[in-house]
């Protein structure tokens, strides 16, 4: 970008900026980073998780393959943008990184998830939630002086933008990757996601591409050896998987802790997390009785079935 318009820009970005934060108070900073929470990946991926256990293999898929698209091209606009993070006079920064500044991640990756899942919910009334969501998302990461107001308002867009390509896309690509082979299925994300982290690296870049691959890959294996079953199951089985995964989730994330600093240990954080979520949980929850097992379907795609075994009852099967 040129040099005028990155004054331009940064300038009043600044003076919104320094206005927001004459409300700061100790309050308000703790307020702010419980809002900005809404917009991590780290609670998207526990949503992903929580879907893809308890109510729909699809929705969580759909929403995971977003996350992971949304948080790539971030990265993509970020380098190619270059805008540097706010540091003005009489700015107050709550939040330091060295990524660059424009789009923010966080508006982006909200506007994209919680607009997907409002959608697979089909409730409209889930989109005023949507709204102040996004709202608390993008004020918090102003306030925070991580982002100027302009990176949040063109986050949302992108985001926006990135979720109706992804629906057009995953209604064509769907069904046809549905037909292929098993070892086309793994093999294509692990080769995708690798050449992508390549070209685009960074953390940022690493989780999403990492991401892609262990739950693509995860829930293709899952899908033709495990098949876990969803629907059906009692709350309280429900919740038993949910607490599992959880436990599960936070060893990879202690682990991930220990070993934060060698090399690429954030790409296979992120594709242990994937396989985590869409195989080794549902594996383990198959073996302890806590769900189901769907018949496979006809051998012609064009013939439903809905056959397939019991929903365990609300005690696991000892």
């Amino acid at each position: 970008m040129s040099d005028p318009f990155i004054s331009w820009y940064t300038g009043w970005g600044d003076a919104v900026i320094v206005w927001v934060q004459t409300f700061r108070s100790p309050i308000m900073d703790e307020l702010a980073h419980g809002m900005t929470l809404l917009g991590d990946n780290r609670i998207f991926i526990g949503i992903i998780a929580a879907l893809y256990w308890t109510v729909s293999k699809r929705l969580a898929l759909s929403v995971a393959f977003l996350l992971s698209l949304t948080g790539f091209l971030n990265t993509v606009f970020k380098n190619l943008f270059a805008v540097v993070r706010p540091s003005g006079p009489g700015i107050a920064v709550l939040e330091s990184t060295s990524t660059y500044s424009l789009p923010s991640g966080h508006a982006q990756s909200a506007a994209s998830v919680w607009s997907r899942l409002a959608l697979g919910m089909q409730d409209p009334r889930l989109w005023m939630g949507v709204a102040l969501l996004l709202t608390a998302v993008s004020v918090s990461r102003v306030y925070r002086a991580a982002h100027y107001p302009g990176d949040v308002i063109i986050g949302v867009v992108f985001g926006l933008a990135i979720l109706l390509v992804t629906l057009r896309v995953e209604a064509w690509a769907g069904p046809r990757v549905a037909r292929w082979p098993l070892a086309v299925q793994v093999t294509v994300p692990v080769v995708l996601g690798i050449v992508l982290f390549t070209l685009v690296p960074g953390n940022a870049s690493a989780t999403a591409t990492g991401g892609f691959i262990g739950i693509a890959a995860g829930a293709a294996l899952e899908n033709r050896y495990v098949r876990m079953r969803v629907a059906g199951s009692s709350l309280r089985l429900q919740l038993i998987r949910v607490v599992l995964g959880a436990g599960g989730l936070l060893v990879i994330l202690a682990v991930d802790n220990v070993f934060t600093a060698l090399q690429g240990a954030r790409f296979q954080t992120a594709i242990v997390t994937g396989l985590w979520i869409s195989l080794a949980a549902p594996a383990l929850f198959s073996a302890l009785h806590l769900a189901g097992r769907d018949i496979p379907a006809s051998i012609d795609p064009t013939v439903p079935t809905s056959a397939a075994s019991p929903a365990p009852s609300s005690s696991p099967t000892t």
